[in-house]
């Protein structure tokens, strides 16, 4: 019932609906993450995280969850956090080229340039059309001083798509 609710928008609903299984299923982890997603499609950031949280307890090795998780976190703000989650999912999924910039991102905004350098290189490296993280990188090189480098980057994504 809970992913009919969910599926037809009215998240609260499928909230209620969950959390009424969960009770009898407490390590379901399906219910578990359904439940997030439904919580962070109304934006209940610290309620999916728990749900995220639990989910992860019950079973690790899905990428997916430890990549929501770090979206999650980081629409809180908390993106030490988001970051570990988001090297969590890389480390299970390395490559996907998504969550390499994401990371990148991340890292960024934390100031950590050389590490965001390093995953932006990763995505690009998965997907060479990636003209963000090729930019991203440019940008980084051209914070450090290596206008040659930045150049060469900011090159490449003009000759890209000229027309941006």
């Amino acid at each position: 019932m809970g992913a009919s609710f969910q599926d037809k928008g009215q998240y609260q609903q499928a909230i209620n609906e969950y959390q009424q299984i969960v009770l009898h299923d407490p390590n379901n982890f399906s219910i578990h993450y359904n439940m997030a997603a439904a919580m962070m499609a109304l934006k209940d950031y610290p309620g999916a995280t728990a749900e995220l949280r639990k989910a992860i307890a019950i079973d690790s090795t899905v990428a997916e969850t430890h990549a929501t998780l770090s979206r999650c976190l980081s629409s809180q703000g908390l993106l030490k956090d988001a970051s570990t989650a988001m090297k969590s999912a890389v480390a299970l999924k390395p490559d996907n080229a998504e969550w390499h910039a994401q990371l990148g991102g991340l890292l960024y905004k934390q100031k950590d340039l050389q590490s965001a350098k390093s995953e932006f290189q990763a995505a690009v490296r998965l997907d060479p059309k990636d003209m963000q993280s090729l930019y991203s990188i440019g940008f980084i090189e051209q914070l450090g001083g290596n206008l040659d480098a930045a150049s060469s980057c900011y090159t490449q994504v003009i000759a890209a798509d000229p027309k941006n």
